[in-house]
């Protein structure tokens, strides 16, 4: 690979924060083909800044090309270098969570929540996901250390609606029709 491709450059200095992530807590990636690369884009995903991203090399495409990678982990360095490092390391980890060698093969893994704030802030932690996601966030909340998991929130109470004065078209279509004469 060159040195430089246009928008994308190697990035030793990533490979060398991520290998000390692999050793510590990704063992099954310590046999793994990693590339890194820095991109000078400015990305976006639905107008939020991204730090980086994982992606795997198909079997087809490291025929094609002639190479035994595995995965690529791309930096946006614009989004990622005014990072404090600890956020920067943090950030690396999250791509590397992504990566995992499966007999020999890589896979992109996803996410073990994907959520919004206001279905939990409506309905608690009703998945084993959030629950999960919820016992790891919780030693990182100051004051919350030896709370107890919040219950789900009761189902909302039920409102009064008033009835229109026409049957709805459900109700039309199970009416029996009016005989012929």
């Amino acid at each position: 690979m060159p040195e430089a491709a246009g928008e994308y450059r190697e990035a030793p200095e990533i490979a060398e924060l991520a290998w000390e992530l692999i050793q510590a807590h990704h063992p099954g990636l310590q046999e793994a083909t990693i590339v890194y690369l820095v991109s000078s884009k400015d990305a976006k995903q639905n107008g939020v800044p991204i730090v980086g991203q994982a992606s795997k090399v198909t079997d087809k495409e490291r025929l094609v090309h002639d190479t035994n990678v595995q995965f690529v982990l791309t930096i946006h360095g614009k989004n990622f270098g005014p990072l404090p490092d600890e956020q920067k390391a943090a950030h690396l980890d999250h791509l590397l969570c992504h990566c995992r060698l499966y007999e020999g093969s890589p896979h992109i893994v996803p996410h073990d929540l994907d959520e919004f704030a206001g279905v939990i802030s409506r309905h608690g932690l009703y998945d084993v996901g959030a629950i999960a996601i919820a016992a790891a966030i919780q030693p990182h909340l100051p004051g919350l250390e030896g709370a107890a998991r919040p219950e789900p929130a009761p189902p909302p109470e039920p409102v009064a609606v008033e009835k229109p004065d026409r049957p709805s078209r459900r109700t039309r279509d199970l009416e029996p029709a009016p005989a012929v004469a």
